[in-house]
């Protein structure tokens, strides 16, 4: 009886330390969700895009692949770029935090809906000092994609020593990558998805970094200008165009499908979801002695 009683209570304890650890990562999602340190950039309602493509005869030109990205507006130092050649590669990036001493980490991706899209950690795991590194990879083929970095760390009784958050810009701007969706039927595509044109977010200026490390090489902004092109993926016949796609608007976009060029047929890499590649804890007192989130690198990533 006393040997059941005992295994009945180790049990009874276990439930209870997965209850209150589940109730603190809850309680720590709400937190992040309310972080101070940069509101929440929604979605706008009063916005929508209409494309409409006929040939030159004024026929509905149906099944065109869309794609579009925005160009970028320079603010300071020196702009992104990025190659003429379409990567191999999924587009990834990474993030670090300097931890001058051992606590727990919580540092998730939202959406500018506000919505988690990716956790990088979120167990109770004691870290430091040292840094924490976050490797990621976007595998959508979609237009630019701007996502939240937030971090939230706690020590080992859960009081917060540190907040912080920056944001990451997936930007691909190939025909193959950037796919907003097709043309139906009547030769059209409507959306009014403001998430897939991340200009009219009224998103702060963007931080440039290069693919070695964090350092700030400039600041930038999405232009309302966009690149977009239209791809016949059986012939692959292929035009380009460049419109105005405007903040609070409902925008109808017109396009004549007379094909100049032909699309390459470089190799593409498989589209896969949004995805944790990698983390890594560097023990180090090289970290100092001040807690910061640092910018991921590159930004933007497209490669």
């Amino acid at each position: 009886m006393q040997l059941f009683c005992a295994k009945t209570r180790k049990r009874t304890m276990k439930t209870l330390s997965v209850i209150v650890g589940m109730v603190g990562i809850i309680l720590l999602i709400q937190s992040c969700k309310d972080d101070p340190t940069s509101p929440p950039v929604q979605s706008s309602p009063s916005f929508s895009v209409n494309v409409s493509v006929v040939d030159t005869n004024s026929n509905p030109v149906p099944r065109l692949r869309i794609s579009c990205w925005n160009k970028l507006s320079l603010i300071s130092g020196s702009l992104p770029s990025a190659s003429d050649t379409l990567p191999v590669t999924l587009a990834s990036s990474r993030i670090r935090l300097n931890m001058p001493a051992k606590a727990k980490v919580w540092m998730a991706l939202y959406d500018m809906d506000n919505r988690i899209v990716l956790a990088l950690y979120s167990d109770n795991t004691l870290w430091g000092p040292g840094f924490l590194d976050a490797h990621y990879v976007t595998g959508d083929y979609r237009p630019p994609w701007i996502l939240k970095c937030r971090c939230i760390v706690q020590d080992s009784l859960s009081n917060i020593l540190y907040r912080d958050s920056v944001y990451t810009l997936c930007w691909q701007p190939f025909p193959e990558r950037s796919i907003l969706g097709y043309t139906s039927a009547a030769g059209t595509f409507y959306t009014k998805d403001s998430l897939r044109f991340p200009h009219v977010l009224s998103v702060p200026p963007l931080v440039h970094t290069g693919s070695s490390g964090s350092d700030t090489l400039g600041l930038f902004s999405l232009s309302d200008t966009l690149v977009f092109v239209l791809t016949d993926t059986a012939t692959h016949r292929q035009q380009f165009f460049e419109r105005v796609v405007r903040k609070q608007q409902h925008d109808s976009l017109n396009f004549v499908w007379h094909p100049t060029s032909i699309s390459r047929s470089s190799p593409a890499s498989k589209q896969q979801a949004l995805r944790l590649y990698k983390t890594r804890f560097v023990k180090s007192t090289a970290a100092g002695s001040a807690w910061k989130l640092n910018q991921n690198y590159p930004n933007p990533y497209y490669r």
